[in-house]
């Protein structure tokens, strides 16, 4: 028998503390969650009141900022007891034998009796894999008799209301080591049972047992261990029982033990672990680690050697995969806060190489030398991303040096495999000494860390995946989901003409676009021949083509733009102008097609009078609907130079039919150009009938195809049509396609900026003078991607208290009004103005550098805080040196009453805004708006030539004018803008000036009377902006810009609310996917998450920021699926789950 330590055990080791409060509700609320009733944990936990887990959010070692090796807090899970070995490093363990002890335990514990045979099994499984992991020999010895009993001895009895154990110490030194277990659960059946193989909670208890007789405490008593750390994927000795049960000891476990009782040498060898179908099932020469079928987590301890991990056999996952290979990382399906099932990596154990999966990994590498290997190219590798890479690391192709492309995209390379794959290697550039080391199957290593770093391939130049061509073949009335092999960032889907197997009138009707899939069925008019019908299809077969928006050279030269608009123009009311913003040559072949099915009525789109500079396009329901009104949707477009060419090697044309095409089938002849036959694509591209009209086609082949104008039947049985022109863009290509980006056509193509220090417009900077009452749309020299708009303070020609009112932001304009508050005086009025005048800047979202290298940062927040409410947070991404000067400004007029900003306690971190409405209305509610904001290094400063100041007026502004001196920076009279930057004053209040000139302008803080005639203000300070310009300004991308504008929001140790909109409104809604709230730590089994509307108003999908996480999408009517939150380490997000409410 060993010797123990610390005999100064009171009697309180033979209290109890429950696992669950009684047997009942074991098998309700709490079934997977039964909790220990140890003696041993009662005497800790007496010590601290903390007699329950905490129902934390969590996450893995593995989230550790860098590679270095992690100290583990084993403190965590130690009791301060443990065997005192002798030399021969043994402790002995046995179960109890009915035969020999019958009514004769030496304990308190009553009804004790043997442990089933199925229960002996586990745990002799259990000390053998540990004998492999601590420096331990444990021999079973058998209970001849009443005095020959092992260390740690193993029974059921009564008195545990689940299972229990005593620490290795006592003054009663026969019951140390002891294990309990309740006899009602030695069963199989339910998870709870102790019979059942690994993957189940009941074996799981056993091990959990093992733990505290051999010294480990629970992770929340004592010094309890952290709430990022205290779950089942780190250790077995926690009440936060996520996701499957541990097979083993976790990685906490495992170095406390190691710390106690030494490490085995163990697998000591060059060792290759072989991953199965799943994350957890791993062997190595063929012997699984452990043996069940059910999912489970384990933990991998090796010793020594050059050790492998081999991910290749592993089934795909669309979410990706986590491989985590710093010690105590973890290797799973991307996950939320914890894993649901996994295999980790114990401290101490240094992974030297992994082969990838043919899913996208993330990959995290350590501070040993690790070679990553597995890029075959006769096999699809997924798109991977690698962090932590340095001058050490090798990453293995198996490709030559000419069959990769080469993007930069910040200070990450992105290495492209075609339609095998890709690899991101995160932070590339961030240290030229550091970069890791490629080896192409032609090229011994291309990167040396003495060679020059400014030899960065050019980013603009180099191809990146644009495009995807495939075909569908068994398309019908239900909804089909169609995966691509690459997930875009905005991607737009052209998909027609169809077949026609049938010959009932049918378009393509695209539904739920997301970066990696989008979905799509055949849509029949509502009515044929004037009669409701079911709307049930045969299968049809049509080539879809989804593309990137942007303007693209192709790989032989070609110009091709896409876009977007959003637009409920219809054939019959005003078309919608479209302008490129390339300068085509010749007159573009343009394609269209519906995006959206935010009315989901049969609906395509129509397009005439396409020139060199545009065309026009509008919505066109079926025929017997042709007058009526319809709501929103988004269109894609897409216009390509004409003729013949050549993309990745793949032969295309882009033509025109002429004026040619009608009601007869029509051959459209593509001479000697396919080989075989190739993908088609087409739109009627004049409007010369006025019925109702789509294209269907036939007989498709490499040498020609038919094709013919399909008129409906829902309001007539007519169905001749007049010759129409045809555009179309055939391919001989199923796969991505590549492209880079284009530059102005004056300019040397081979003299490609860097993307990340070449000017790109980002601003436009006017100014109005004849602003009224009346909605006025300002027309902007370019097309923004994902603007915002500052327009204020009001002049001052009118007194009624007054604020410039923006709606209706669109990519190259928006509307503009005064907007007086609804009373005046306590009365209501005509709401009147006379002019006034205004400056405004448009702003690009993200971070940007200016050409003197001031940083501006621009985003939006859709928020409901008001000034009487909670105010809303904002937190820089940038780190301004010193407080920035911060603007805000109303987008939207969701709730159309009288509304402006208000800001406070700005920091060079961020700052508070709030909604606030006129004073009348204060203390009421409102709806939720998009609030946009900027913020400007302070000073005065060059933008492009012009001339600026950023400042602050300190805290001298009230309701009376006050002069503010520009000195002699302008010549001439520069456009101003501000902001109240302080509350001091709780009245609803707003800016306005007069007499602005190149010296100096006047401003003054107008309180409203809305609720009485008071208007003295206090001091405030002001933000201004004024700017000696006008017309569009550059700026270089000094941010990723889809991380620029994200809010961060952290989970905390209880349960956490993430909230995403309100009763209201959703919030991060604002175009384009740089708004959103990024949520870390989420804990599934508690937290939750906050939406405006319902389910259906969202959809869970693939984040654009990380294989590892989910991104919430809003469907909003009239755009695309938009970015309003980012899950980070979640793969099994449901909206219908109870981590999701709705307001």
């Amino acid at each position: 028998m060993n010797k123990l330590l610390n005999q100064d055990l009171t009697t309180q080791v033979l209290s109890q503390q429950n696992r669950g409060s009684n047997q009942d509700n074991q098998h309700s609320l709490w079934v997977n969650n039964i909790k220990c009733d140890c003696p041993s944990c009662h005497l800790t936990e007496t010590q601290n009141t903390n007699e329950t887990a905490n129902n934390t959010t969590s996450e893995n070692p593995s989230s550790s900022s860098d590679s270095e090796a992690i100290s583990p807090p084993i403190e965590g899970v130690l009791s301060g007891y443990q065997w005192n070995l002798s030399s021969d490093k043994v402790i002995t363990y046995s179960f109890y034998e009915d035969d020999d002890f019958t009514n004769s335990y030496y304990g308190s514990e009553s009804g004790v009796k043997e442990v089933s045979n199925a229960v002996k099994i586990n745990y002799r499984e259990i000390f053998a894999w540990l004998e492999n992991v601590i420096d331990v020999d444990f021999v079973e010895v058998d209970e001849i008799n009443k005095d020959t009993y092992g260390d740690i001895r193993i029974q059921d009895s009564n008195n545990p209301n689940y299972a229990y154990a005593y620490y290795p110490t006592s003054p009663y030194s026969k019951v140390a080591g002891d294990v309990h277990l309740n006899s009602n659960y030695d069963r199989y059946g339910d998870t709870n049972g102790f019979q059942h193989d690994p993957g189940k909670h009941g074996y799981m208890t056993l091990v959990h047992e093992l733990g505290h007789a051999l010294g480990l405490a629970h992770t929340h008593s004592g010094t309890p261990l952290s709430a990022q750390l205290d779950n089942t994927d780190n250790s077995v000795m926690t009440y936060n029982f996520t996701g499957n049960s541990a097979a083993t000891f976790m990685p906490l476990d495992i170095a406390a033990l190691q710390h106690l009782y030494g490490a085995k040498t163990h697998n000591a060898g060059d060792t290759t672990y072989v991953f199965g179908n799943y994350i957890d099932q791993v062997t190595v020469n063929g012997v699984s680690l452990v043996e069940t079928s059910n999912r489970t987590k384990q933990t991998l301890w090796d010793s020594d050697g050059i050790d492998t991990l081999d991910f290749s056999g592993l089934n795909a996952q669309s979410s990706g995969f986590h491989l985590d290979l710093r010690q105590g990382g973890l290797l799973s399906k991307t996950f939320s806060s914890t894993t649901d099932y996994s295999t980790a990596v114990s401290y101490g154990f240094d992974v030297e190489n992994v082969i990838n999966s043919s899913s996208n990994d993330t990959i995290y590498l350590n501070n040993v030398a690790n070679e990553i290997s597995g890029y075959l190219s006769d096999r699809f590798t997924g798109h991977d991303k690698i962090y932590y890479g340095s001058n050490e690391d090798i990453l293995k192709l198996d490709y030559a040096s000419n069959e990769v492309t080469q993007t930069q995209s910040g200070q990450n390379l992105i290495l492209n495999f075609g339609s095998n794959g890709s690899i991101e290697l995160v932070n590339y550039y961030a240290d030229p000494n550091q970069q890791i080391q490629i080896l192409y199957s032609d090229i011994e290593p291309t990167v040396d860390p003495n060679t020059d770093p400014n030899t960065d391939p050019d980013p603009v130049t180099d191809n990146q995946i644009i495009a995807q061509m495939g075909r569908i073949t068994n398309l019908d009335h239900n909804s089909q989901t169609i995966l691509l092999d690459y997930n875009f960032i905005n991607p737009v889907i052209f998909a027609q003409p169809l077949s026609r197997n049938g010959g009932d009138p049918s378009i393509v009707r695209i539904t739920d676009i997301q970066g990696d899939r989008f979905s799509v069925q055949v849509q029949e008019t509502t009515l044929i021949n004037q009669k409701t019908h079911s709307g049930s299809h045969t299968t049809e077969t049509f080539s879809f083509f989804v593309v990137e928006q942007g303007v693209w050279q192709l790989s032989d030269g070609t110009i091709i733009e896409v876009g977007s608009v959003t637009t409920d123009a219809t054939t019959r009311s005003n078309w919608h102008n479209i302008t490129f913003n390339h300068d085509f040559t010749d007159t573009p072949i343009v394609l269209t097609q519906v995006q959206t099915d935010n009315d989901a009525t049969f609906v395509r789109t129509r397009q005439n009078h396409t020139t060199n500079n545009g065309f026009q396009v509008a919505l066109e329901a079926e025929e017997a609907y042709l007058n009526n009104g319809r709501g929103a949707e988004t269109i894609a477009w897409l216009a390509i130079s004409p003729g013949q060419g050549n993309w990745d090697g793949n032969t295309f044309i882009a033509g025109n039919t002429g004026d040619h095409v009608t009601h007869n089938w029509h051959t459209l002849d593509f001479g000697n150009t396919f080989s075989t036959t190739p993908q088609f694509l087409g739109n009627i591209a004049s409007y010369d009938g006025p019925d109702s009209s789509g294209l269907r086609y036939q007989n498709l082949s490499n040498g020609q195809v038919q094709i013919m104008i399909e008129e409906d039947t829902s309001k007539d049985n007519e169905t001749d049509h007049t010759t129409e022109v045809v555009n179309f863009f055939a391919i001989d290509k199923i796969g991505t396609l590549t492209g880079s980006t284009n530059l102005d056509p004056s300019t040397d193509p081979h003299t490609d900026p860097d993307p990340i220090t070449n000017n790109q417009i980002i601003a436009h900077m006017g100014q109005i003078n004849d602003l009224t009452h009346d909605s006025q749309t300002i027309i902007l020299d370019h097309n923004f991607i994902n603007p915002v708009i500052f327009a204020g303070p009001l002049s001052y020609d009118g007194p009624d208290p007054s604020i410039v009112r923006i709606t209706d932001i669109q990519s190259d304009r928006f509307s503009v009004q005064v907007q007086e508050t609804t009373l005046i005086k306590g009365n209501t009025h005509s709401g009147n103005h006379t002019t006034e005048t205004f400056s405004f800047l448009v702003l690009e979202q993200g971070v940007w550098e200016l050409s003197d290298g001031t940083i501006i940062e621009v985003g939006t927040v859709t928020t409901n805080a008001t000034t009487r409410s909670d105010w809303h947070n904002i937190t820089f991404n940038h780190d301004f040196t010193d407080t920035p000067i911060v603007l805000t400004q109303v987008q939207t007029d969701n709730d159309a009453t009288f509304v402006r900003t208000r800001q406070n306690n700005t920091t060079n971190n961020g700052f508070q805004v709030a909604l606030e409405a006129e004073e009348a209305y204060l203390n009421n509610g409102r709806g939720a708006e998009t609030i946009a904001w900027l913020a400007i290094s302070p000073g005065q400063g060059n933008w492009d030539g012009n001339t600026f100041i950023a400042g602050n007026t300190g805290d001298h502004v009230t309701h009376n004018w006050h002069t503010l001196d520009f000195g002699n920076i302008f010549n001439t009279t520069p456009q101003f803008l501000g902001n109240i930057a302080s509350y001091d004053g709780p009245d609803s209040s707003g800016l306005r000036y007069q007499n602005l000139s190149n010296g100096q302008v006047e401003i003054m803080i107008e309180e409203d009377t809305s609720k009485d005639d008071e208007i003295n203000h206090t001091t405030e300070s002001v933000n201004f902006f004024a700017f000696e310009g006008t017309g569009t300004l550059t700026g270089s991308a000094n941010a990723d810009a889809l991380l620029g504008l994200m809010k961060q929001q952290l989970g905390t140790a209880g349960e956490d609310s993430f909230v995403v909109g309100d009763a209201t409104e959703s919030f991060y809604d604002s175009y384009g996917q740089q708004d959103y709230l990024e949520i870390s730590g989420f804990d599934a089994s508690q937290d939750i998450i906050q939406l405006h509307g319902t389910a259906n108003d969202y959809l869970i999908g693939a984040s654009p920021s990380g294989s590892n996480d989910q991104g919430i999408f809003l469907k909003v009517a009239g755009m695309q699926d938009e970015l309003v939150a980012i899950v980070k380490d979640s793969n099994n997000l449901d909206l219908n789950s109870n981590n999701f409410v709705f307001a």
